[in-house]
Parts: C-alpha cells; sequence; structure tokens
C-alpha cells in the first residue's frame, strides 16, 4: 500500500507515485466515472507504479442522472461537497464533520478547517451552484488530496523549510475555499 513508499525528505518524491493516480481519475472523471473511495487502503504500489484498486462504491453517471441519491449514500464525502448537492444547507454544515484526524492534517499543511468552511458558505451564496458532474469530479480530487496529504506527512517533519511551503502552497490549492477554483485531478497532477 502507498503506506509503503520510502521515506524521503523531498515533496515531489513523496508525491511522485501519485502522479499517475491524478491522470487516472481525470480520465475516469472525464468519462462519466468516479471512483468515490481513494484512500490509502486503496492505492497499491507494485513494481514502482500506483495503482487504485477497490471500485466497490464507484459511480458511473449516465446523461441526465441526479447526483442527489449518490449525496445521501456517502456519508465520507467532503462536507462541503456535501452542502453543494444539496443535501445539506449552509447553515447546516459545521467544521465538526471534519474528523481530529483530518483537523490535524489540513493544520500541518497550514489550512484552517473552520476558516475554509466559512470562506464556503460566504462564497456559496453569491456563487452559482455546480454542475452534478462537478461535484462528483472535485469529491474524487478531495479524496486523492487527503491521500497525497497523509503521504506527506510521513516525511513532513524532516523536509526543508521551502519543500514544505510548496506542499502547503500545493494543498491550498487543492481546497481553495472557492471550490470552482480548485484544480481537476488532470491540473493537480
Amino acid at each position: 500500500y502507498i503506506d509503503f513508499i520510502n521515506s524521503t525528505n523531498n515533496p515531489a518524491d513523496v508525491l511522485k507515485p501519485l502522479v499517475p493516480i491524478f491522470d487516472l481519475v481525470a480520465v475516469l472523471n472525464a468519462n462519466g466515472k468516479y471512483h468515490m473511495d481513494i484512500k490509502t487502503d486503496n492505492i497499491v504500489i507494485r513494481d514502482g507504479h500506483a495503482r487504485l484498486i477497490d471500485y466497490g462504491l464507484a459511480i458511473v453517471k449516465h446523461p441526465g442522472d441526479s447526483i442527489r441519491t449518490y449525496l445521501q449514500e456517502y456519508a465520507l464525502w467532503p462536507p462541503e461537497l456535501r452542502m453543494l448537492g444539496g443535501n445539506m444547507g449552509p447553515d447546516k454544515i459545521r467544521s465538526e464533520t471534519y474528523s481530529d484526524n483530518y483537523r490535524q492534517t489540513f493544520k500541518k499543511f497550514h489550512i484552517n478547517i473552520d476558516t475554509l468552511i466559512s470562506k464556503i458558505r460566504k462564497i456559496r451564496m453569491s456563487a452559482p451552484p455546480l454542475r452534478d458532474d462537478e461535484i462528483l469530479m472535485k469529491a474524487d480530487v478531495w479524496a486523492l488530496g487527503i491521500t497525497a496529504m497523509s503521504a506527506a506527512l510521513r516525511t513532513y517533519n524532516k523536509m526543508p523549510t521551502r519543500a514544505k511551503e510548496a506542499l502547503c502552497k500545493f494543498f491550498s490549492t487543492l481546497y481553495h475555499p472557492d471550490i470552482r477554483q480548485r484544480p481537476d485531478a488532470r491540473e493537480a497532477a
């Protein structure tokens, strides 16, 4: 599993095995397919190549399908995306919906969950709604970003300051408060 990536002080070496996964997710998403369960346990590194496994929760979205039912089934979705999907109003989303583990992970990369949620609320009030396929794509990239954060955390304390700053900038882009400004999987790769 991805947890067995060799320790390194270079963030590029930590994240390099994930680049093909970002590319794969981009291809899947472009074809209306969404993994919906990207996490470290579902990325296997074999012969130096990363592979995404376990498609049991995957969604194939056909034109005209509504994601509202998917959003109700996937409690592990990022709260800001469930909110955009309509089953959580902006007044109901709370920072506490992120687990302590996620809070600590985000905090390490200088992202404050409370501030992020507050900014998302403000932007959502004035922005047009995202299309269903955008929400699904953002959910896969959100999960892949968390996976990348987990991989980077293993060597974060050993990294030079410049490398830490580069990672913080990368993750700040992945979790931009305006969800429309977040990169898709190909841009993130």
